[in-house]
C-alpha cells in the first residue's frame, strides 16, 4: 500500500494539487496537512511520510473522518488505500442544510 500510495503522489498528481495524508487503524491521525504540490521537493516530503508498514485494526470510518478535518478548507476527492475491511464502525451525524 504505501509503495502504492508513493507511485500515485509521485507519477499520477499534477503539480498545483493539494494532498494530505492521514494514517488510520482504530484512530486515525494527521501525517500530513493539505500541501500543495509545486515541485520534486513538495513530492519528497509527502511521500516521505506515506506509512511503509501496516499494522492494527482497520478503523476506515476515523481515517474519513479525519480526512475531513484536514480538507476541509477544501475542495477535493479522497483515494483510500486500506489493508482489509473495516474492523470498527463509526458512525458520523451529519446536518442537511
Amino acid at each position: 500500500m504505501g509503495s502504492a500510495s508513493a507511485n500515485y503522489i509521485r507519477n499520477y498528481l499534477e503539480d498545483g494539487t493539494a494532498v494530505g495524508v492521514v494514517k488510520f487503524s482504530s484512530t486515525a491521525t494527521v501525517l500530513a496537512d493539505m500541501t500543495v504540490i509545486v515541485n520534486e521537493t513538495t513530492r519528497d516530503t509527502l511521500v516521505n511520510v506515506v506509512p511503509t508498514t501496516v499494522g492494527g485494526g482497520t478503523g476506515i470510518g476515523a481515517g474519513m473522518l479525519k480526512c475531513g478535518e484536514v480538507s476541509y478548507r477544501f475542495l477535493c476527492s479522497a483515494v483510500l488505500a486500506s489493508k482489509g475491511q473495516n474492523h470498527y464502525w463509526l458512525y458520523a451525524i451529519f446536518p442537511s442544510q
